[in-house]
């Protein structure tokens, strides 16, 4: 993923109070990213994924994948979707949402299966904010 910014001023310029307006224009996503984003949604029954994004690109994911022992899952077996027919129904708002954000996080927490929560941490940098100096 990659932003392209309408300005070339430096972060020295900046740093000194002279204003920029930059524009955050999202390309795609990498594909790395993306297959690692489907296989966690379709093969994850309990875990969290943590995707970090710093300037606009995706600098590391962390997957916590967790497994729950009892009667009912020995019994039933592991059902691995390596190549899913058609995209998870979230899978479009988790991309956009990443492609948003410029600094922070977003964190996919998964409970028997299902996505239980999406949570989005966004950061600023200080001279980005309009009257700051």
């Amino acid at each position: 993923m990659e932003y392209l910014s309408t300005t070339k001023k430096s972060a020295p310029d900046l740093r000194k109070g002279k204003n920029s307006t930059r524009i955050a224009v999202p390309k795609t996503l990498a594909l790395q990213v993306l297959d690692i984003i489907t296989y966690f949604l379709y093969n994850v029954q309990y875990g969290t994924l943590m995707v970090v994004i710093q300037d606009g690109v995706v600098i590391k994911i962390e997957k916590l994948e967790k497994f729950v022992i009892s009667a009912r899952s020995r019994d039933m077996k592991n059902v691995r979707v390596e190549a899913p027919a058609k995209p998870h129904p979230l899978q479009d708002k988790i991309v956009t949402e990443i492609q948003k954000i410029m600094y922070g996080q977003l964190i996919i927490r998964m409970e028997n299966g299902q996505v239980d929560q999406i949570e989005k941490t966004e950061k600023k940098r200080a001279h980005e904010i309009d009257g700051f100096k």
